[in-house]
């Protein structure tokens, strides 16, 4: 059993959009998967029902009344891989998530108020892994940033990356996903880049990048196995 989580403790950063396309990734590569949603807005479920209304290919989605059916679901399915989609806040839902997980994705972008939130999640994480130290002392939390809705045009990757160079919980992923047209509205109509039409450079670019996203995942997984 793998645990995936998209976390971040801010809403409307594009997390449920790279969810949503690493879902997809998986569905053509014919992987097994449990989605879990623990988003307050519920993207990824009502996303679902669209997917369903669409005619396009379902997930497997569930969620929780409370944070002990939850953890029971986890401890329940040790065969199962799992995604999770977290909330956009500090919860205690995202706590566990985030503890429970092999692997934590999170994406950032060039604003200055993201990046301000995100120096401030690395004390959460401090938290997390102090507590969890106390009964296993070797526990470590790693949490895999990529860098996401970055203007085309910018290049200074450097600048981005500078706050969280002390950062003993973050890694940068290699992968750069740039602010395209196709990522940022194929989710209206329920859909992955890879499942969109390909209309323009832009979109091809697009479709790179996420599957250069999705791969690197893959990569990860690999390296715990």
């Amino acid at each position: 059993m793998l645990i995936i989580t998209f976390s971040h403790p801010k809403g409307g950063v594009g997390k449920s959009t790279l969810c949503l396309n690493y879902l997809v990734y998986l569905q053509k590569q014919s992987k097994d998967f449990i989605v879990l949603d623990l988003d307050g807005q519920s993207s990824i479920s009502n996303i679902n029902k669209i997917r369903a209304t669409n005619n396009l290919k379902t997930f497997n989605i569930t969620s929780f009344k409370d944070t002990n059916s939850f953890v029971n679901f986890i401890q329940t399915h040790s065969d199962s891989n799992i995604i999770i989609d977290s909330g956009g806040f500090d919860s205690a839902y995202n706590r566990i998530a985030v503890s429970m997980s092999d692997i934590v994705l999170t994406p950032l972008s060039d604003s200055p108020l993201e990046i301000m939130r995100l120096v401030s999640f690395d004390e959460i994480l401090n938290d997390i892994e102090k507590t969890l130290r106390q009964t296993n002392p070797n526990f470590t939390l790693k949490v895999y940033l990529v860098l996401n809705r970055i203007n085309p045009a910018i290049t200074k990757i450097n600048e981005i990356l500078e706050p969280f160079k002390d950062s003993k919980h973050y890694y940068f992923m290699n992968s750069i996903i740039r602010d395209r047209t196709l990522i940022k509205f194929s989710p209206a109509n329920a859909e992955s880049v890879l499942e969109a039409k390909i209309r323009t450079h832009s979109d091809i670019m697009a479709k790179n990048e996420i599957l250069s996203f999705c791969n690197e995942i893959e990569t990860l997984k690999g390296a715990l196995k």
